[in-house]
Parts: C-alpha cells; structure tokens; sequence
C-alpha cells in the first residue's frame, strides 16, 4: 500500500515540498482514505 502511494506521488509529480498546509491537508486526507480501503 505504501508503494503504492509513493508511485502515487511519483507519477504525479507531487511536490510535498511546494505545496502549502492547505493542499498538504488534503493531499494526506486523500491519502488516509486510500489507505483505509
């Protein structure tokens, strides 16, 4: 599951770094949900 996610970010070229709290915030949310299927 955790691959997957890293390969998640990777294709979408997501820059943890970039983004500010907001967007982290709903990143992780989105993350968590896909995590608990």
């Amino acid at each position: 599951r955790f691959e997957d996610i890293t390969k998640m970010v990777k294709e979408l070229r997501i820059d943890i770094d970039e983004m500010d709290e907001e967007e982290r915030k709903k990143f992780y949310e989105k993350v968590k949900t896909y995590l608990h299927e």
